[in-house]
């Protein structure tokens, strides 16, 4: 569900209660229950029949854009145990919502973000974030770096291993054989 503080349980509760998602998949949240329930009684959202994975966690209070201790370490404890669902089989794929970077440091929790935490559980040492769309893929070269930093992370080493990963992906993950790839952006995410 992301950081209980920030826009990932508001997000999550207005996409169940949309219903596309369910037509498509089965749907489990992973989290602290007590936070849905903050954040569907502030704002008025009926959602209902939401199968929660509950976190081992202290009863929380949501303070909506706090940045603090015990929210980073609910957000990471929901990411570790969705990242240990799917290795375990329970779960086919995980969604993430946002987190605050400096509240799961604050947490004791040192990493940039859900890719390299993820990379680390799963010893992976070739990865890439990546945002799909129906028609859309974007792989990332450079990751959770200040923009500053972003030059010295794109070097032609970084541009071909990526430029690997993601035409592996898409032959495997997408089934295209002769994907056309653009290489563009200086901006981390390319949007940001």
């Amino acid at each position: 569900m992301g950081d209980p503080n920030g826009v990932g349980p508001e997000v999550l509760l207005k996409i169940l209660k949309d219903g596309q998602a369910q037509q498509l998949c089965s749907i489990e949240v992973v989290g602290q229950p007590s936070v849905l329930d903050y954040y569907r009684d502030q704002l008025n959202l009926a959602v209902k029949n939401v199968q929660i994975t509950p976190i081992e966690a202290s009863d929380f209070h949501p303070h909506p854009g706090r940045i603090g201790r015990e929210a980073g370490d609910i957000a990471m404890k929901s990411v570790a145990l969705a990242v240990d669902m799917c290795l375990d089989g329970r779960a086919d794929a995980m969604v993430t919502c946002p987190i605050s970077k400096e509240a799961i440091s604050l947490a004791g929790h040192h990493f940039p973000g859900h890719t390299e935490y993820i990379a680390d559980r799963t010893k992976s040492e070739h990865y890439q974030m990546m945002m799909v769309s129906d028609h859309l893929r974007v792989g990332l070269v450079s990751g959770h770096v200040p923009l500053n930093r972003v030059g010295e992370e794109v070097t032609r080493e970084a541009i071909r291993e990526a430029l690997d990963i993601m035409v592996a992906s898409l032959h495997r993950d997408f089934g295209l054989q002769s994907p056309h790839i653009a290489v563009l952006g200086l901006n981390p995410h390319a949007g940001d």
